[in-house]
């Protein structure tokens, strides 16, 4: 079976319609060592010097229930990050499964997506609306449309190899950093699932190949997803504006500077590289180049383009 037929969003409502399926869901969450309830959290789990806060001029002056409201904003973001990239995750392996070409392959999908629908709930259930999160973010709409009209190949290619070889450097981070044990414990577990699906989309890139309308949609796709990491730490400024009001240019600006900018984003591309360097031919990476999409934007192009 090589057609997919879309048959329903690749992001749903968060259980909102779904009530009635919900009991079937825990029961089998339950068979998978599930039994422990897991509260919401109700305050933030990463403190500033993990976002480069503490260099933050506007952060550093303002009270400490502002600094709170930034901090829990960012909490958030990170969790609500994690939740849509888990329900992204079903859906990929859901569409792998049909485009598989043998038995093996729809047994390892089947499985890598309860890991999945698992790392979902861990995820979700540590947030306290979790249907609050907006699909509507560039980044999000950009992996959906990946997983929606992406080949099977170039699937394999931007999903496994690249995006979940980035998500484990990221699971690493956000586990090693993190305040709250009983989080830090499950963001561990996802992070050796993650590092098993990686590990295991190399091997079957191994056995496949672009063709030229493969490698046109693999090089548009990674254009954008390398200018969204080359401008830099957006979602943390946009939680400053909220919890400070309107910030103008010349204050985003200096926000983006006082947060590191250029060097957090060719951190993040030297990483993204070094994945595409190890794992595709020259030409792809020249067609990239090409584009100059492997340069951190400055604070002031950073700043230009935050909404």
């Amino acid at each position: 079976m090589n057609k997919w037929i879309k048959t329903n969003p690749v992001v749903d409502t968060f259980f909102d319609n779904h009530q009635e399926i919900w009991p079937l869901v825990l029961a089998s969450l339950e068979r998978r060592n599930n039994k422990d309830a897991i509260a919401p959290l109700k305050d933030p789990v990463w403190n500033e010097r993990y976002f480069g806060l503490e260099n933050v001029s506007i952060f550093k002056e303002a009270s400490e229930s502002t600094k709170r409201d930034v901090l829990w904003k960012t909490t958030l973001s990170i969790l609500a990050e994690a939740s849509f990239i888990e329900q992204l995750g079903l859906t990929f392996n859901a569409k792998m499964i049909l485009l598989a070409d043998n038995l093996e392959e729809r047994m390892l999908y089947s499985l890598f997506a309860a890991d999945e629908a698992q790392h979902l709930f861990w995820v979700s259930s540590h947030m306290p609306d979790p249907g609050s999160q907006d699909t509507q973010k560039p980044f999000f709409r950009l992996l959906s449309s990946i997983i929606e009209d992406g080949s099977k190949a170039s699937l394999t290619c931007l999903i496994q190899v690249l995006l979940e070889g980035w998500g484990i450097n990221h699971y690493l981070s956000i586990a090693q950093d993190c305040q709250n044990d009983r989080l830090k414990t499950y963001l561990q577990k996802i992070l050796k699932d993650e590092s098993l699906h990686h590990g295991s989309g190399l091997m079957l890139w191994n056995q496949l190949s672009l063709n030229a309308q493969e490698e046109e949609f693999t090089i548009e796709m990674l254009a954008r997803l390398f200018e969204m990491v080359q401008t830099g730490p957006q979602m943390i400024v946009t939680n400053i504006e909220q919890s400070f009001g309107h910030l103008s240019f010349s204050q985003k600006a200096t926000v983006f500077e006082e947060l590191k900018c250029e060097e957090q984003s060719n951190n993040r591309i030297a990483l993204l590289k070094s994945l595409l360097v190890q794992n595709h031919p020259n030409k792809l990476l020249s067609k990239l180049d090409e584009r100059g999409i492997f340069r951190a934007y400055s604070a002031a192009e950073c700043a230009r383009y935050h909404v």
